[in-house]
């Protein structure tokens, strides 16, 4: 995985929620692009201290190496009655 396809993700406009998928088989939520620092070789993820906050009670590094996929999270579909 590259910063370059980090990045993409991020800059959508509109922002649209992804997951990370890791090669230890981790998965992290991506809901708001500002929680994202992407370097060179790793991203930062910060795990906010409450929704809707931007002070961040834990910050998680990944090496871009070990990123396996990006995928759009899923959205519910509408039910029509």
């Amino acid at each position: 995985m590259s910063s370059e396809d980090i990045d993409a993700y991020l800059k959508r406009k509109p922002f649209e929620p992804f997951t990370i998928f890791v090669s230890d088989g981790t998965k992290y939520a991506i809901r708001t692009p500002e929680r994202v620092l992407a370097s060179r070789t790793r991203i930062d993820i910060g795990q906010p201290i409450y929704d809707g906050s931007y002070i961040m009670d834990k910050i998680t590094s990944i090496a871009l190496s070990h990123i396996v996929r990006l995928e759009p999270v899923e959205k519910t579909p509408s039910v029509v009655a």
